[in-house]
């Protein structure tokens, strides 16, 4: 499935509950080939069987974001799923502040070559 797994590795899925591991057979992952290299990294991780937020294997807590197209997201926990949309959510803050900074003036300030008086 991964293209950069081990040889070495578990296969994947084998740790869920089978009800879960059934959802990955019967319904899959949407056909999703992102161009950004950071996104495309992350749907690669679940679709080796590896939680999107920590890395860490999908297992008897996991849970799953499925709509019309197949799965599109996995976590190990409820506790990494709410933290990746914290991460999506501040992500976003993060760049309306440094939107809303440009707009206002010369930015970023930290490259000034002396501290102001």
């Amino acid at each position: 499935m991964a293209q950069d797994a081990d040889a070495n590795d578990t296969p994947p899925f084998w740790k869920l509950p089978d009800h879960l591991r059934a959802l990955v057979e019967n319904i899959g992952f949407i056909p999703l080939q992102p161009e950004d290299e950071d996104e495309a990294r992350i749907y690669t991780l679940m679709r080796a069987g590896k939680c999107m937020t920590c890395r860490g294997d999908l297992e008897e807590r996991s849970n799953f974001i499925i709509d019309r197209h197949g799965i599109i997201g996995a976590y190990c926990s409820g506790q990494c799923h709410a933290d990746m949309a914290v991460l999506g959510f501040l992500g976003e803050q993060h760049d309306d502040i440094i939107t809303s900074v440009k707009f206002r003036g010369d930015f970023p300030a930290d490259e000034a070559s002396e501290a102001p008086d």
